[in-house]
């Protein structure tokens, strides 16, 4: 008898939660009930307070999990992003083999497709871009990507600097290093100084062109 007493208490609760949402959303939003009879602006209000109401539930979510449980999760979103960023890369540099698709959208090039359909800021499509493209000439990038060893910013650094030669000795070098490093280690190389390191030591100072031949 417990058991189906309890879940009728719990479909009251909601059936009175959704009620006062409901209240609050007539309130705010006159038209909400109203039949579509062409009222877009309606459409878009109504499906404006439902993503707020998802973001708002998000951030409850969070609010609500155990300290242990808040750093796991933090994690595992991390990782789905850094996995969803490399997959959008891999498929940014096949749409940018075949520009007649977004040329058929009315976008002349795939930064404009990237910003105005896609809604990516100028910063992130020219990072993005640039790593498609650089993932396109050496694939290994996208590991890298989704692994978190390397920034969209530290591949958009060093992908001038690629080549068929150097990329795979290149890319294990400056793995795991933030961007500062890898542009001090490119200025250094810029400078042309050739000391090398002691035994099992590395240094920012050694040129590119000796990872390449080692």
């Amino acid at each position: 008898m417990g058991v189906p007493r309890e879940r009728g208490q719990k479909r009251g609760r909601d059936a009175l939660e959704r009620s006062r949402i409901a209240v609050s959303l007539r309130a705010e939003f006159p038209c909400f009930d109203a039949p579509d009879g062409g009222q877009g602006h309606c459409r878009v209000e109504k499906n404006s307070v439902i993503h707020r109401g998802m973001n708002t539930n998000m951030f409850a979510a969070a609010s609500s999990l155990s300290d242990h449980d808040l750093l796991a999760r933090v994690r595992v979103l991390a990782g789905k992003e850094r996995e969803a960023t490399a997959e959008l890369v891999a498929h940014l540099a096949a749409l940018d083999a075949r520009p007649c698709l977004f040329a058929a959208e009315g976008h002349g090039t795939l930064f404009g497709y990237c910003t105005q359909v896609l809604g990516l800021s100028e910063d992130a499509t020219c990072n993005r871009i640039q790593a498609a493209r650089a993932a396109r000439r050496f694939p290994p990038i996208l590991d890298l990507l989704s692994s978190g060893a390397m920034s969209l910013t530290s591949v958009r650094i060093l992908a001038p600097r690629l080549t068929p030669e150097n990329h795979e000795t290149v890319l294990a070098r400056a793995s795991g290093r933030s961007r500062r490093e890898i542009e001090a280690l490119i200025a250094s190389w810029r400078r042309g100084r050739t000391s090398r390191p002691r035994s099992g030591s590395f240094s920012l100072r050694q040129p590119m062109r000796l990872w390449a031949s080692r």
